[in-house]
């Protein structure tokens, strides 16, 4: 049984010991992951109408696993410098 977000939280704040009613970082956690969830799901682009068909063509034909190889440098703090065409496209 999958439980919703909310569903979850309410779960927890009905726990047997009651830890998570008596954690005082609790609430904190929960609405930082709400806000969180809020800002990654919620996200759009901004396109002027003349460009979106170049702009959609464009992020449709990115080389994935180039954009996976940047991603992947990036989380690890690492510094990227695109050199290929395929890079600075993705970049």
């Amino acid at each position: 049984m999958k439980l919703s977000d909310k569903e979850h939280k309410q779960h927890l704040l009905m726990y047997y010991d009651k830890h998570f009613q008596t954690d005082i970082n609790f609430p904190f956690v929960a609405f930082s992951h709400e806000q969180v969830e809020t800002a990654t799901t919620q996200c759009y682009l901004l396109v002027d109408q003349n460009c979106f068909n170049d702009i959609s063509k464009r992020l449709l034909n990115l080389d994935q696993d180039v954009l996976a190889k940047i991603i992947e440098k990036m989380q690890k703090g690492e510094h990227f410098n695109p050199e290929t065409d395929s890079e600075k496209a993705c970049f």
